[in-house]
């Protein structure tokens, strides 16, 4: 299964920023490695949800622009928010020639809501 998480443009982030970035959403200049690790995280997601995900896929403007395999059922509780914590993800960016990678990078993604995460199955491999 996929996660599927909805970049905005380029947006700076605050100074207390649970996971000290600067910055975050949809930076073109950005590595593949950077902009995962300004994405990756503060979002409000079930914990059992994520045990059954093994990947994610960013996408800006409808588009799969990075896709990174997650480290099973981890990830990063982001604390000293109010409300309900948010989560981030822990995984590492696929690279082309990746099969994964390949199958989902440039894919065109309809979201149902205004949610930002939506749930996908597994790309097709053949």
């Amino acid at each position: 299964m996929v996660i599927h998480i909805k970049l905005i443009g380029l947006t700076a982030a605050a100074h207390d920023d649970p996971l000290g970035r600067t910055w975050f959403g949809y930076d073109p200049a950005a590595t593949p490695e950077e902009l995962w690790d300004n994405n990756r995280g503060d979002y409000r997601l079930d914990a059992a949800r994520i045990a059954v995900e093994r990947w994610a896929a960013l996408n800006y403007q409808g588009q799969v622009v990075l896709v990174a395999e997650l480290e099973g059922a981890k990830y990063e509780v982001l604390t000293g928010m109010p409300g309900t914590p948010k989560k981030a993800l822990l995984g590492h960016v696929l690279q082309d020639g990746d099969p994964i990678h390949d199958a989902l990078i440039g894919t065109q993604i309809t979201y149902d809501s205004r949610n930002s995460i939506q749930y996908g199955q597994d790309p097709q491999l053949g």
